[in-house]
Formats: structure tokens, C-alpha cells, sequence
């Protein structure tokens, strides 16, 4: 009857979190080697501020799985677009700004926030903390996510039209996802108040990036992050990668054309969360940018 947490992960029709991030980084890595002269964000190789306002619109897809107790009956891995009608394409804006410290130090921070919400009848029983919500259920739901990432970077390699670094960070994600039932069917009881798990998750991020000026006006650049660890109450990985063509229409104001992938996974034994975040999105986005 009992069934641990990583045994309950097993049903999830995508690949367990450290798994993913294996089967991603051979992929992330030739792209970030063949981008190194490209990037999500095109600031000139003078500029010592830089602030960048984004349109991301990215395709999504999400899991989660919500237990009560260690040993006690798993909860389901629930897909969130294809069983609770979650919007899988949303456009949401994206900030960024950074600078230079001396010639070779850059500081940046960046955030983002994804909000969906949406109400399906569910085609199977799902166990969501403990309460199962019975086939032909409606179910309302709600996921979001809010992420801000630190990171400092170390260029060791800069010359007047390339630039080669390492960066090191902080990703930070706080999730709340939540799941009620708009009646209770068939005399089970579905539970009609709303089970809600919040969690904030601060992991570390190494990573590289690379920058190319075909001239003043054109660049090209790039950079991937990439974490897997244990510790604590968490234990997974995470893939960012992003690329981009930059236009410079004047010293200080430009455009970037871009692509951004993302692929998260975490396992999470807290006392008020025992389960599992899964979280992929791709997709492109224009930026406008300001350099100083």
C-alpha cells in the first residue's frame, strides 16, 4: 500500500528530473558551444549598464505531483495543459538589467512571472494532497511561477569584438499551484476547498556565455546555465539556454531577436510539500534595449 515519493514520481509520463536534465545537456551544450557568439541579450561591448524590457511567448508544459506523508499513498502526477486545460502558449513580459564591474566583472538580474489558471472535467481519479478528485470532476487549477535570478560573470577572454565568460548564480522560483473541485460526484468526496502548495526553491547556477560584434551595430551572442544537485529538501536539475541577434539603431537604444529554453524539474520532501515540479518552456521573444 505505502509508496515512497521517488516510487510515486514513477507514473509521470515525462522523464524523472535528473534524468531530463541528462538527456538535455548534450543538446544544451552543442548548442551553447555553437552560440557562444550569440545570445539572449545584445548589449554593445562598451556599454557599462544595460536595462532590457522583453516579450516571451512560450510554449509550456508542466507536472506536479503532491503527497501527503513519507510512506503514505503516492498522489498523482498530474499534467497540467493536457488534463486541467492549462494554457500550454502565453505571452509575458521579461526584465533584465546588469553591469560592469571594471573590465572583466558583470553583475545581472533578471525576472519573469508565468500565471495560469483554468477549470476542465478530468478523464481519471487524481490524488492531490491526500484528496482524490473522482473521474468527470470538475476541476479548477491554478500554477504560478515567479523567478529571479543573481548572477555574476567573469569574462576571461575580451577583446575588442569578442567576449568569452563564466557566470555563477542564484535562480530562485517561488511556485503556488493549487487545485479545487467545482462539485463532488458520484457520492466521493471530492474535497471543494482548494489545495493549495506554495514552495520557494533558491538553487545554484553555473554557466557560460559568449558575445560576438559583427560591427557596431550587429551582434550576436549567447549563454547557457545548468544546475543538478541534492541538498536539503530539494533535489533536481535545471537547462537554460538563450540565444539572440541584437540590432543597434544608436549608441544606446537597440533590438534583439531571440530564443529562450528552459527545462526545470525538482523533487521536494518539505514538511508542507512532499512531491514533485516539472517545468518546461521554449520559445521566442523580442527585446527592447537600452545601453549605456
Amino acid at each position: 500500500m505505502a509508496a515512497s515519493p521517488s516510487s510515486a514520481g514513477s507514473e509521470a509520463r515525462f522523464p524523472r528530473p535528473a534524468r531530463s536534465v541528462r538527456h538535455a545537456l548534450p543538446a544544451v551544450c552543442a548548442v551553447s558551444l555553437g552560440l557562444f557568439a550569440q545570445a539572449a541579450h545584445a548589449q554593445h561591448s562598451e556599454d557599462g549598464y544595460w536595462l532590457h524590457l522583453a516579450g516571451y511567448r512560450p510554449s509550456i508544459e508542466s507536472t506536479a505531483r503532491s503527497d501527503v506523508l513519507v510512506g503514505s499513498s503516492p498522489g498523482t502526477t498530474v499534467r497540467f495543459e493536457d488534463e486541467l486545460g492549462l494554457a500550454s502558449r502565453k505571452t509575458l513580459p521579461w526584465f533584465s538589467a546588469g553591469m560592469r564591474l571594471g573590465s572583466d566583472w558583470r553583475v545581472e538580474l533578471e525576472y519573469f512571472s508565468l500565471r495560469r489558471s483554468g477549470t476542465q472535467s478530468i478523464s481519471r481519479d487524481i490524488v492531490w494532497s491526500g484528496v482524490t478528485y473522482p473521474a468527470s470532476a470538475t476541476l479548477s487549477s491554478r500554477f504560478d511561477s515567479d523567478i529571479l535570478r543573481l548572477s555574476a560573470g567573469w569574462s576571461f577572454l575580451r577583446t575588442d569584438q569578442t567576449e568569452l565568460g563564466a557566470v555563477f548564480g542564484l535562480h530562485t522560483t517561488r511556485f503556488t499551484i493549487e487545485l479545487a473541485a467545482q462539485a463532488a460526484l458520484g457520492g466521493a468526496s471530492a474535497g471543494g476547498q482548494a489545495r493549495a502548495q506554495d514552495a520557494l526553491l533558491p538553487l545554484p547556477t553555473l554557466g557560460l556565455y559568449g558575445k560576438h560584434d559583427f560591427s557596431r551595430a550587429l551582434s550576436v551572442q549567447g549563454r547557457v546555465d545548468y544546475f543538478t544537485l541534492s541538498y536539503g529538501d530539494y533535489s533536481g536539475g535545471l537547462v537554460n539556454v538563450m540565444a539572440a541577434l541584437g540590432y543597434r539603431f544608436s549608441d544606446n537604444v537597440g533590438l534583439a531577436l531571440g530564443y529562450r529554453y528552459v527545462d526545470y524539474a525538482v523533487d521536494i520532501t518539505r514538511p508542507k510539500w512532499l512531491g514533485s515540479v516539472e517545468y518546461r518552456f521554449s520559445g521566442p521573444f523580442v527585446s527592447l534595449q537600452l545601453g549605456f
